[in-house]
């Protein structure tokens, strides 16, 4: 390997690391520490009479949704925020039975803005296996920085010192 394209290579893998970083860090702010955020901000959040409209187990191409209506200071609202997953629906295929069409139920309510609401206040059963992936990425993105670096200045082992 000639010195250009070695310094090429070096080049090209620091670029590869900090990119799988950088799209880890976003990856984990996006899916991770936002909904975590919503929860923590939730803690004032005003415990609501409600009713389910509807419940809908979902298929093949839509996800299981519950749809429930609530009041908040004279004003009706409708949601169907399970919970702060990402407005995904994880886990809700396993409850969705638990509540059909009129069951009374309680939800919480945003009262900034009245028109969030959530029936349960926390994540998804499955929500901490999202901090793998953009773990990894940030992980390899990191192990890819570090190996290139190490190359650059010629250190190819751990050092005992």
């Amino acid at each position: 390997m000639t010195k250009r394209t070695k310094k090429k290579s070096e080049k090209n893998g620091e670029i590869s690391g900090f990119a799988m970083f950088a799209f880890g860090l976003v990856f984990l702010i996006a899916i991770v520490l936002f909904p975590c955020w919503e929860l923590f901000n939730s803690r004032d959040w005003v415990e609501t009479d409600a009713v389910v409209e509807s419940s809908r187990k979902g298929g093949y191409t839509y996800p299981p949704t519950i749809s429930y209506k609530y009041r908040h200071e004279n004003q009706h609202y409708t949601s169907t925020s399970y919970n702060f997953d990402s407005g995904h629906s994880s886990g809700l295929g396993t409850v969705i039975e638990q509540y059909p069409q009129g069951k009374y139920i309680k939800c919480y309510v945003n009262p900034k803005n009245p028109a969030a609401a959530v029936m349960v206040r926390g994540l998804g059963n499955m929500f901490w296996l999202r901090v793998l992936v953009p773990g990894a990425l940030i992980g390899f993105g990191l192990w890819e920085i570090i190996a290139t670096r190490r190359k650059k200045t010629g250190v190819n082992k751990l050092r005992n010192d």
